[in-house]
């Protein structure tokens, strides 16, 4: 029979153990739960409730603090054991605030019946009604809706005066009466039993109680257990959503890779597909090339027979001339041979026409000889005749050595050239190349290609006997007033203790000590002329040129340069670079190369756009918006000199011709400074 009520109630425990700690219809009282847990259990108040609590309220309080134990409904029910049973809960809920919200709530479920249609509103009619609602329901029934009245918050100062009179109320009762009679309600004794019967009844509620509470253990640790593995599910299943994620990603990245593989591959395509064509059009060009090739080669031929077909042609020509010149020459020494004739002739008609009766046939014959005679000065007095082919200068001895040579030489185009600037020094200077090398140039070669400093040149190596010389070509002239040298004008003085001096023409106080290469070297005279040269924080003179000291000084001429030379002209300091004054213009340039602009400009604040001339039409839109147009025609094309002009005409824009060097330039921007920025 044991065992038969054990299974029933382990069974009903398991049923049960899936009702939540706090009863779903009291939810709305949540807040007076939590309200109550850093406060005591009220113990005395508790027990008096119990004790007015009728079977059926005991029954739902056991169920509602999930207190599980077999109940026939056709016997009385067991005080004893819910008491017990409600008092081990109490000691648990003193440690575990769990089961005291369990119990709290509990307690609210009892009473809630009579709060539940009450609130703040309803507060003064609910005090006036204690005094009914304690006859009908219990004066701790009435306490502990009272208690967790919904009006405790709001009139919290007339809710604990109220609760304090309440108690004190409940003091004023005698409670030895009432516990006497409540232990003598809850425990009757039937007179049908013994006191064996009833040792029996209590030690199989002993024993029950203690399965309950093998029980409960159980029932705790399957608690337990199952939070564990809920614990264990929910990571699990956070890591599965992790992994679901990552593999989404994952997918989403390896979709992202195909399709740029896919996109690669169609360009890997289309550039396969390009440089086939690409490559056909080669090929297609190449024979061209090579057809053209032939056909020039053939035309070459041709033109090679037919300029040795000319030439042997030329030498007969030649020939005749000479045939010619030779005919010419035997036909003037019979002239003179046949006019001394004449005059021997006329001298011996002279001498007959004194003692001769036919004088006037003489003095006819005399007349024809004269004409004759004058004819014959006359032929003899005109120069040499034009040969009626043009004879060249210099012309080839043989015409295929000539074809062989012109063959044999280099395209200009393939000779190595760089690119350099020009440094001025006191004497000669050195020209930094665009390949990082740098060499010396003498004052002579200074003077015959008249060189400037910062000017722009185009070198050609030339490699003789293991040493490279360079051809030099100036390409956009400098600006020697801007060197770190000055130039005067003067002559040589001998000084005391024989010390040469060079003295400033225009300023004969200053004299400067001539270096001792120039004097070893030049040998100058005492008064004699000369121009020197002076570097910048230096008091030695370096001479440039010496002239002769009894005569003028000779003009001075040079070769190489396309402007006239500034050697001989007196520099005096060097100047200062001016301040910038075209800030916020923009200055275009066609022609050169940009370097060679770019330090002039940049020094007057402008901003400079330059296009070397191949395609001016890349510089059509900023030189709309720009300020002024500067030409070096020299190193552009017609197309682009006209094509930019014609769009500054358009525009307004002022336009000017650069002369071929920095200095230029300069005096360009600074004299037509006022209208470049009326353009801003």
């Amino acid at each position: 029979m044991v065992s038969k009520i054990n299974s029933k109630m382990i069974r009903k425990w398991l049923n049960d153990s899936s009702q939540p700690t706090i009863r779903e219809d009291i939810h709305k009282y949540q807040n007076l739960v939590n309200r109550e847990d850093p406060l005591p259990l009220q113990l005395p108040e508790i027990r008096g409730l119990l004790k007015e609590m009728n079977d059926k309220g005991k029954q739902e309080m056991a169920s509602n603090l999930d207190i599980t134990f077999f109940h026939n409904q056709r016997k009385k029910f067991p005080h004893l054991l819910f008491q017990k049973e409600i008092n081990q809960f109490i000691l648990q809920a003193a440690k575990d605030n769990n089961r005291k919200r369990q119990f709290i709530s509990a307690l609210i479920y009892e009473v809630a019946n009579l709060i539940e249609n009450e609130d703040e509103s309803t507060w003064d009619t609910f005090i006036r009604e204690l005094e009914p609602l304690s006859n009908r329901c219990g004066l701790y029934h009435t306490y502990w809706a009272l208690y967790f009245h919904p009006a405790r918050e709001p009139l919290h100062d007339s809710w604990h005066s109220q609760i304090e009179l309440f108690k004190t109320r409940l003091a004023q009762i005698d409670a030895p009466n009432i516990e006497a009679s409540a232990v003598k309600e809850e425990l009757p004794v039937p007179s049908d039993l013994n006191t064996a019967r009833e040792q029996k009844l209590k030690n199989k509620i002993d024993n029950l109680a203690a399965k309950l509470q093998e029980a409960e253990r159980t029932k705790q640790s399957l608690r337990k257990e199952l939070d564990h593995k809920t614990k264990l599910l929910m990571q699990q299943q956070l890591k599965l959503e992790q992994a679901a994620l990552k593999e989404q990603q994952l997918e989403l990245k390896m979709q992202q890779d195909k399709e740029q593989w896919q996109e690669s591959r169609n360009r890997q395509k289309k550039h396969e597909l390009f440089w086939k064509q690409l490559q056909t059009s080669w090929e297609e060009e190449k024979s061209a090339l090579l057809e053209q090739l032939q056909d020039a080669g053939k035309a070459l031929s041709k033109s090679e027979k037919l300029v040795i077909q000319k030439d042997k042609e030329l030498s007969a020509l030649k020939r005749e001339i000479r045939e010619m010149g030779h005919r010419s020459q035997d036909s003037k020494e019979s002239a003179s041979h046949l006019l001394s004739g004449l005059y021997e002739n006329m001298d011996e008609i002279n001498r007959k026409l004194k003692n001769s009766p036919h004088k006037s046939e003489l003095r006819a014959q005399l007349k024809k000889i004269l004409d004759l005679m004058d004819l014959l000065e006359n032929y003899l007095d005109q120069d040499e005749p034009e040969s009626a082919v043009e004879q060249p200068e210099a012309p080839p001895a043989d015409t295929t050595q000539m074809m062989e040579a012109e063959q044999n030489k280099p395209d200009e185009d393939e000779v190595q050239t760089f690119n350099g600037i020009f440094y001025r020094r006191d004497h000669g200077g050195y020209i930094s190349l665009e390949n990082g090398e740098v060499f010396n140039i003498t004052e002579s070669m200074v003077y015959q290609h008249d060189l400037q400093h910062e000017a722009e040149v185009l070198c050609r190596p030339k490699p003789k006997d293991g040493t490279v010389y360079y051809d030099i070509e100036v390409l956009f002239q400098g600006d020697d007033t801007y060197s770190p040298v000055r130039q005067f004008k003067g002559y040589v003085l001998l000084g005391a203790y024989h010390v040469w001096y060079c003295v400033d023409m225009n300023h004969p106080d200053q004299r400067y000590p001539i270096h001792y290469k120039d004097i070893e070297i030049q040998k100058p005279v005492d008064g004699a002329p000369c121009t020197f040269n002076i570097a910048e924080n230096s008091r030695v003179a370096r001479l440039v040129r010496l002239y002769p000291v009894n005569g003028p000084v000779p003009a001075e001429t040079k070769t190489g340069a396309s402007t006239p030379s500034t050697a001989i002209t007196d520099y005096g300091p060097k100047k200062e670079k001016p301040e910038p004054f075209l800030e916020g213009c923009k200055i275009v340039i066609i022609g050169g190369q940009r370097k060679w602009f770019e330090s002039v400009v940049v020094e007057t604040g402008a901003e400079l756009i330059h296009e070397n001339g191949t395609s001016p039409e890349r510089v059509y839109p900023d030189l709309k918006s720009s300020q002024a147009l500067f030409l070096l025609l020299t190193a552009t094309s017609h197309r682009a000199s006209w094509g930019t002009i014609e769009v500054a005409k358009q525009y307004q824009i002022p336009y000017f011709v650069i002369q071929g060097s920095k200095s230029n330039l300069r005096k360009l921007l600074w004299d037509n400074r006022q209208q470049i920025k009326q353009g801003i």
